[in-house]
């Protein structure tokens, strides 16, 4: 296996480097990561998922028959989505969440 040369394994590092940054940016200053284009359902519309907020007309969870119906763009953390909180956000996201932004404090 032939090895690589300094100058071509800087080159391949530098460009994924950059294209990895490109990527943090873009995801982290988007708005809506998941947009919904079907309005067919009877429990309500979810209308789009972000980072930091999500988007509701009118929704009501499958599993909580008892909860209210949501409506309109709010926070994830807001204590409007505290019902549904596990369900917008799987452990795992949170976990990594809590790493990034906890650990470092």
């Amino acid at each position: 296996m032939k090895r690589l040369s300094g100058t071509a394994l800087l080159v391949m590092v530098s460009v994924s480097l950059t294209l990895s940054i490109i990527c943090h940016i873009v995801a982290l200053s988007t708005r809506h990561w998941i947009v919904t284009t079907s309005s067919d359902d009877t429990r309500g519309t979810f209308l789009n998922l972000g980072l930091w907020t999500a988007c509701f007309s009118n929704y009501q969870h499958m599993h909580e028959l008892t909860a209210p119906r949501y409506d309109g763009c709010h926070s994830l953390y807001s204590d409007y989505y505290a019902t549904i909180r596990h369900w917008l956000i799987p452990r795992a996201v949170a976990a990594v969440f809590q790493y990034f932004f906890y650990h470092n404090a």
